[in-house]
């Protein structure tokens, strides 16, 4: 949705402490946070600011005093921690979303506005606080598959399907791109590269990790993908084998973001 230049995005304002207290203590509650990590992905001295996208799409944007858009909500009511959405800057200080993985290519789709189509899906890692099976509309986030380990999220959607549905049917729009790494909200930040490293957010150690739930690709993820349709890509650390044998045209399909 960030795809072209902002129609208009207004003066940025300071948000009170109680604000901001209240949005943390809610971030921090949503997705089963510390208050470490609370503090860190929601910190002091934060300003907001209204935007209208190209699309017409309004919304807010929260930044850092740094001016790095941290947070964003779609709408026009006032901030509620159950409907901001995290950009790749908060993303960079941890990742907390359940990760899908899809070849580079795709990434490369998603970035110029298209959305991750079920064929590009290579894998699924639930987050800390959310399991399989994950219902439609749910925030996610993706990363380019690599047999090198995790990599750093690059962009954040939300579910255009079931889990259940991406896996048992294996077509469709996964994922429904709503920020990248390299758009305009990025952009509105310090253009910082995606860090070498990454801290994924783990359960406490009185609990057992959870496994990946959908399993790696069963071909080299590196040959030439067979069909990106417009604006899709695939998932899972439950993986899926599809995205080797579909061209990009039909992995990520391509739409007006």
């Amino acid at each position: 949705m960030f795809k072209k230049d902002f129609k208009n995005l207004k003066n940025r304002v300071p948000l009170r402490n109680s604000e901001i207290l209240a949005l943390r203590r809610g971030i921090a509650s949503r997705f089963v946070l510390s208050e470490e990590e609370s503090s860190l992905l929601v910190p002091s001295s934060l300003l907001s600011a209204k935007f209208l996208t190209h699309l017409e799409l309004s919304g807010t944007v929260i930044f850092d005093s740094e001016g790095t858009p941290i947070w964003f909500q779609n709408g026009t009511g006032r901030l509620v921690h159950t409907e901001l959405v995290p950009t790749v800057y908060t993303l960079w200080k941890r990742v907390f979303l359940p990760v899908f993985t899809t070849p580079q290519m795709v990434i490369d789709k998603l970035r110029d506005g298209a959305d991750l189509m079920a064929p590009g899906v290579i894998s699924i890692r639930p987050s800390h606080f959310r399991q399989l099976p994950m219902e439609e509309g749910e925030l996610v986030c993706i990363a380019a598959y690599s047999q090198d380990g995790d990599q750093p999220p690059v962009a954040v959607g939300q579910l255009g399907m079931s889990t259940k549905k991406i896996e048992e049917t294996g077509k469709g729009k996964a994922v429904l791109t709503l920020h990248t790494y390299g758009d305009t909200l990025w952009q509105k930040g310090g253009k910082q590269e995606p860090p070498k490293e990454i801290t994924i957010v783990s359960l406490s150690a009185a609990v057992e990790e959870p496994e990946p739930q959908i399993h790696a690709p069963q071909t080299d993820v590196n040959e030439p993908a067979a069909g990106l349709s417009e604006g899709g890509t695939s998932s899972s650390n439950h993986q899926l084998s599809q995205a080797q044998a579909n061209p990009v045209e039909t992995l990520a399909a391509s739409g007006e973001c």
